[in-house]
């Protein structure tokens, strides 16, 4: 991964969405320790960014861009929005709380592979299993689940849609922060 600077995360900025949003927080450096989060748009982003002299962090993952006001980073690369042509046979993984945070991916049962596609990016991966075609997935109990049809269902879980996003795009060597 490149060296975070202010250059860095203007070019960063520049490739997102005017409506994007970024995560914040500010500390209330009380007896508790406590903190508030809230949301932010791009524009006063960047004005915060544009006026840092330097890159400060506080915590791992939160860049400091005023005397109170922290940006979590990983917002930073999970605004950017690839556009992606010829989605045709794709299902998209989208985070709930990102409408930018997604990838696209296609089972083939056939040939056991799986694709992930995002921007100018695909990849495909051969789905490999030991105990043949069927198994027993301890988590629904249900018999004669197919891996592939069971891998779809894992990808489907919008209690994991974050995760998976996570995993497409680093298969796909698209820069991403996992907090």
């Amino acid at each position: 991964m490149e060296e975070i600077t202010k250059e860095f995360l203007l070019e960063l900025l520049n490739k997102t969405e005017d409506d994007a949003i970024y995560h914040c927080r500010k500390y209330l450096y009380d007896n508790y320790g406590r903190s508030i989060d809230y949301k932010l748009p791009k524009e006063i982003v960047m004005k915060y960014i544009e006026n840092i002299e330097a890159v400060y962090w506080r915590d791992v993952f939160l860049v400091e861009a005023d005397t109170d006001v922290y940006i979590q980073l990983d917002y930073f690369f999970d605004n950017v929005n690839y556009e992606t042509i010829d989605t045709t046979g794709f299902k998209e993984i989208k985070y709930q709380f990102n409408k930018y945070f997604n990838v696209y991916y296609k089972i083939n049962k056939t040939e056991n592979t799986i694709t992930y596609k995002l921007g100018d990016k695909t990849k495909t991966l051969q789905i490999v299993y030991e105990g043949g075609d069927t198994f027993l997935p301890t988590t629904n109990g249900t018999e004669g689940t197919s891996v592939s049809d069971y891998l779809e269902e894992l990808l489907q879980d919008s209690n994991s849609a974050r995760s998976n996003i996570v995993t497409g795009r680093k298969l796909l060597g698209i820069p991403v922060v996992h907090i």
